[in-house]
């Protein structure tokens, strides 16, 4: 186990899990995803999802912003 898989508690997501959580969907609207990851959610979400995370060596996709959870902006004037 990497120190931060340890130290930040990261648990991923097997693609099979995502795919069929995300298949028991019923609202399609915009979708924040709050812990990013390695992207297994977001690269099945629509391409206007927008992911979070706090460990930036997992930084791999455009939509994934960098930034601690509860310092995310709640209002959408201030999303990019």
């Amino acid at each position: 186990m990497n120190s931060n898989k340890r130290n930040l508690g990261q648990f991923f997501t097997p693609p099979k899990v995502a795919s069929n959580m995300l298949g028991l969907r019923r609202n399609f609207g915009t979708v924040l995803e709050p812990a990013g990851g390695k992207g297994v959610f977001l690269r099945l979400l629509e391409k206007n999802a927008v992911a979070i995370e706090f460990d930036e060596s997992l930084n791999t996709d455009p939509r994934l912003i960098v930034v601690d959870y509860f310092d995310y902006p709640t209002r959408t004037s201030l999303i990019r």
